[in-house]
């Protein structure tokens, strides 16, 4: 021990107060936890739903209908107040109604009197991915109604091959061909005259799918009877029968 505070320690004496002082620090601090034997197993993760696959779309079934003319392509003049854009705009709109109610949806390349140039015609159609293009137009006495196709020779259709933009509807001719005898079939049961012809209607060449155009005519020499809803009406309701048949939802004729 150190005998006054002028004393220097002995380093013997030194030592003893350093034990001395470790001894009471290790008494005030806690106990140092040993770690259990056996620790408790971790929580197992949390249970996951296994991501599902995307249901698979339905096969859609779309019929773009196309009034001929518009704006200020008027189409066939038969007096000042009767015109052929008016005609097949009014018929267009009977047909969509007739295809919605046996379940098949349409469209209108034109729901209002514009125009719409031949070739945006068949580049709206193809980008909607068609599964029928049905064109109207309305036209000269005759048979009551007509159906065109176009007018080219047949082509085999390769997978993933380009179709020429000017012949593309060569691949879909068979089938319509097939739309063109269901329309007039059905056209036949209504007592409404009609024929199935090929025809160079633009732009039946370049619709990538089967494709027709239906033109209606006067009754005699009574332009008048093509604006007849009850007309309109039994055409429209011919075509979306014949549709609805090719579409799986009706009975083909």
């Amino acid at each position: 021990m150190c005998w006054n505070r002028r004393t220097t320690c002995s380093a013997a004496a030194q030592a003893a107060l350093l034990a001395a002082g470790l001894a009471l620090l290790m008494a005030a601090a806690p106990a140092a936890q040993a770690p259990p034997e056996n620790p408790p197993a971790a929580p197992p993760p949390a249970a996951t739903a296994a991501p599902q696959a995307p249901a698979t779309a339905a096969l859609r079934f779309l019929v773009v209908i196309d009034p001929a003319h518009g704006g200020d392509e008027t189409g066939v003049a038969f007096s000042p107040e009767l015109l052929e854009k008016d005609l097949t705009l009014a018929l267009a709109r009977r047909l969509r109604a007739e295809l919605a109610n046996r379940g098949v949806a349409a469209i209108l390349l034109r729901d209002g009197d514009f125009a719409i140039a031949s070739d945006q015609r068949a580049a709206m159609t193809n980008a909607d991915r068609a599964s029928l293009y049905i064109a109207l137009h309305a036209g000269a006495p005759g048979p009551a109604v007509r159906v065109y196709t176009a007018m080219l020779p047949p082509a085999a259709s390769r997978p993933g091959a380009f179709l020429p933009w000017a012949t593309a509807q060569a691949t879909y001719l068979d089938r319509s061909g097939a739309l063109a005898r269901s329309i007039v079939g059905e056209l036949d049961r209504r007592h409404i005259g009609a024929a199935w012809l090929p025809g160079p209607v633009r732009p039946l060449n370049s619709i990538a799918a089967p494709a027709v155009a239906v033109e209606i005519s006067p009754s005699g020499d009574d332009d008048q009877s093509m604006a007849d809803p009850k007309y309109q009406q039994s055409v429209a309701a011919a075509v979306a029968a014949a549709v609805a048949a090719r579409a799986g939802l009706g009975s083909a004729p």
